[in-house]
């Protein structure tokens, strides 16, 4: 139950920017994160990648909770 709890966290205060992506092997397709869907398949991707992703929390629109993946 936790584990859903974590990935629900996860998934709804993920935010990628564009530009991070590009360039990076990851196709455009994936790296537009406003289509339904974009964060499972980067989920998916990170775990095969071999490079260690930091989730670093940021203070934005004063929520203290969310998060940014740093790349």
């Amino acid at each position: 139950m936790q584990l859903i709890k974590d990935y629900q966290f996860i998934k709804n205060l993920y935010e990628v920017r564009r530009g991070r992506l590009m360039g990076r092997g990851i196709p455009s397709e994936l790296a537009d994160t406003t289509k339904p869907g974009c964060i499972n398949n980067l989920l998916y991707i990170a775990m095969f990648v071999k490079t260690f992703l930091n989730f670093v929390e940021i203070h934005k629109c004063s929520n203290p909770l969310s998060m940014q993946l740093k790349i």
